[in-house]
């Protein structure tokens, strides 16, 4: 993530998560230390790239309303970014603090990405752990957090401010050759499913 992204990921966690309060600085997450951000963009090559950027007036339009404050994020010539991943190193544990993915291009693998990339850059820094908190009701992303090797660690009481809700504690333990092996054996099926676009 760069200063130059602000904007676009601003706009998504908006319309991923329109009751937070306050909203994530992102200037001081570029800032802190024990934070690394990532992003997914969308890339040029892939097939549903010309479908998917708001080219039309049309598509704008539809855009805006789905972001409800008028302002896409985007401008023609910009990359355009589809998600993106927060995650802080807290004492060998990496915890993955936001994850979001805009709304109209979501189930098309890029949370799925942002969070293969998170695990295998974690375990390069030599990280015993990841960890994160989940709705109790969210059972699709619990659904990918399991297939990478999150389980269950407990749970946060009225965790979310809007209504609250609790929050599943999800961890995947320690590395070990069983685990990277798995990685891998993930990474090769994301790719035959979605394409050569992980890195």
């Amino acid at each position: 993530m760069h200063l130059s992204d602000l904007e676009q990921v601003s706009a998504i966690e908006k319309d991923a998560f329109p009751d937070l309060f306050p909203p994530t600085s992102f200037i001081k997450e570029l800032k802190r230390a024990r934070s690394t951000t990532l992003v997914a963009e969308m890339n040029s090559l892939h097939p549903n790239y010309a479908s998917q950027l708001p080219a039309t007036e049309e598509v704008l339009t539809k855009t805006r309303n789905l972001y409800r404050n008028g302002y896409t994020g985007w401008r023609k010539g910009q990359k355009f970014i589809v998600g993106y991943l927060v995650v802080w190193d807290m004492a060998g544990i990496a915890h993955i603090i936001s994850i979001a993915v805009r709304r109209n291009i979501r189930k098309k693998g890029i949370g799925e990405l942002l969070l293969l990339n998170s695990i295998v850059m974690s375990r390069k820094k030599g990280m015993d752990s990841v960890t994160l908190e989940v709705r109790s009701s969210n059972f699709p992303a619990q659904s990918l957090y399991k297939k990478y090797g999150f389980t269950g660690d407990g749970i946060r009481k009225q965790y979310y401010s809007d209504n609250k809700e609790d929050a599943l504690i999800m961890t995947r333990e320690n590395f070990t050759k069983k685990s990277i092996c798995e990685e891998q054996r993930l990474k090769a099926q994301y790719e035959s499913k979605y394409g050569q676009i992980y890195r």
